[in-house]
């Protein structure tokens, strides 16, 4: 599950803080250079290829490494305001590798006989830019948004369980496909499970959150 490949970046968050600063904005800026060639495409290429590392590669693990980077991005996006020319051109690649990554996975899906999911990874330089634009996006359109009072404490609400549905969702989306025979290729596997294991997970942690000691280590 996703969820394990970031526990190592919480346990070396202490370390990880010490580079994330103003002064090392050029190292950070290599690391997610690094991040985006070692993941973003050249494991990226050799998960496509179905080949295992060979030498060379396996010997640049800061490169590979697929936690890091988002850490560095994200603090990066956090603290420094990306240029309108850079936003636009990220969102020219987003359209470009989005376009790429579908057809690619209709491809493969064709020439393999089943759904080739390899095509689309979080953990490529179309799953690397395509959140990035999101945030461009979001950022640059309601930066300046204020929403209501009531609707400002149900958001502030939800987004307060974000990282605890993160947690638990791989698992009620294993729960509700054994109960329900789910084939993880069915169109409603795709477009209607999303929203309903977001709907189960939320409700799950809110209420665990109102129990007491539990309250205290829910995420």
């Amino acid at each position: 599950m996703v969820f394990y490949y970031i526990i190592p970046v919480y346990i070396a968050m202490p370390f990880l803080s010490i580079i994330a600063n103003n002064k090392n904005k050029k190292i950070v800026e290599y690391i997610i250079f690094l991040y985006v060639l070692g993941t973003g495409i050249v494991n990226y290429i050799y998960t496509l290829l179905h080949r295992s590392f060979d030498m060379l590669v396996a010997n640049i693990p800061l490169a590979l490494e697929m936690g890091i980077g988002i850490f560095f991005v994200g603090w990066y996006l956090h603290n420094y305001k990306i240029s309108d020319k850079a936003r636009h051109l990220i969102y020219i690649f987003s359209i470009m590798f989005g376009v790429f990554m579908y057809f690619l996975t209709i491809y493969m899906s064709f020439k393999q006989g089943h759904t080739a999911r390899e095509a689309y990874s979080i953990f490529s330089i179309g799953g690397f830019i395509l959140p990035i634009c999101v945030w461009l996006f979001c950022q640059h359109h309601f930066n300046n948004w204020k929403p209501s009072s009531i609707l400002a404490k149900w958001l502030n609400i939800v987004s307060s369980t974000s990282l605890g549905v993160y947690v638990i969702h791989e698992f009620i989306i294993q729960i509700l496909e054994h109960i329900f025979k789910l084939s993880s290729n069915s169109l409603f596997h795709l477009l209607g499970l999303p929203l309903i294991v977001w709907l189960i997970c939320l409700i799950i942690i809110l209420i665990l959150k109102r129990v007491p000691v539990l309250n205290k280590i829910i995420p």
